[in-house]
């Protein structure tokens, strides 16, 4: 049974919302990291920026469609069904109407590629419907949510149906593996040429199988990370000065810092800390 983490409600003139939190069972942990249902009746915006992230999300589609914008190319989507977005090294923005509802499943790069049987690299920079991946199994894991109101029921619904995908899924390389938790441990400051070292191949065939698995280039990943690391520093109440986030999370100068932020969000640090919404809602757009 899917263990119950706790829950979030807010209510203001931004809205209404509600975050439940659910840890997935022990033999699922290695590579999924939480399951969070969501009710969202959103008042006082209606974008948001969903910035990188050094895991992959799928969204299990409970309530009306969501936009999806990608200011980099232009594209916009409309993802009426349950979906899956890619890792990217740009910002994107999400826009919804009325109720929105569902499950968000935060994986591991390889814990969604063994989830969805799929390279990541085959859906990296992209929103892609889940049923495109997986078949009609997705949207009759999306109808058994819809017709259940209890989150823990729901939870313990995609933790089962995550065991099963697990059990019948191709072995990860463990040099890949190796390599995603070398660039964790290090907040993403490992060189690409020490974790292929590591591994014992050669660089070029290192980053070729890592893109494949993780779904981004190492040296991207890298950055993810460190961003990340950065976001969370930034957002501490032990953090003094934006010369201490810059430092400690591995940048050289702040304009280095700079860079990573007005790519990976659109705006400086100080835009990040005055678009962010309370209790955990995100980056609002505008």
């Amino acid at each position: 049974m899917v263990a119950t983490l706790g829950s979030v409600l807010h209510d203001s003139e931004l809205g209404r919302w509600e975050y439940v939190f659910g840890t997935p069972s022990a033999s699922l942990a290695p590579y999924v990291l939480h399951y969070q249902g969501y009710v969202e009746h959103l008042t006082g915006f209606e974008k948001r920026r969903e910035y990188p992230q050094p895991s992959s999300s799928i969204i299990l589609n409970l309530g009306t469609p969501l936009r999806v914008e990608h200011p980099a190319t232009g594209e916009t989507l409309v993802m009426a069904k349950s979906f899956v977005a890619g890792l990217s090294d740009n910002y994107a923005i999400t826009e919804s109407y009325g109720v929105s509802a569902g499950i968000q499943i935060a994986f591991t790069p390889l814990g969604a590629y063994l989830f969805l049987g799929t390279p990541g690299s085959e859906f990296s920079e992209q929103v892609c419907h889940l049923s495109d991946i997986l078949g009609p199994d997705a949207d009759l894991l999306t109808e058994k949510l819809a017709s259940t109101k209890d989150w823990q029921t729901r939870f313990d619904l995609v933790d089962s149906f995550i065991a099963a995908r697990f059990a019948a899924a191709r072995p990860l390389q463990p040099q890949v593996e190796g390599a995603y938790a070398g660039l964790l441990h290090t907040g993403g400051l490992c060189s690409v040429g020490s974790l292929a070292d590591a591994a014992g191949w050669s660089e070029k065939h290192f980053v070729d199988r890592f893109r494949e698995q993780v779904g981004v280039a190492p040296k991207t990943m890298g950055r993810i990370i460190r961003f990340n690391r950065a976001l969370k520093m930034l957002q501490s109440s032990n953090v003094q000065t934006l010369s201490d986030v810059v430092y400690e999370a591995g940048y050289y100068d702040q304009p280095h810092m700079n860079r990573d932020f007005r790519q990976f969000t659109g705006g400086s640090p100080s835009d990040f800390l005055r678009k962010r919404l309370p209790d955990g809602a995100g980056l609002r757009d505008a």
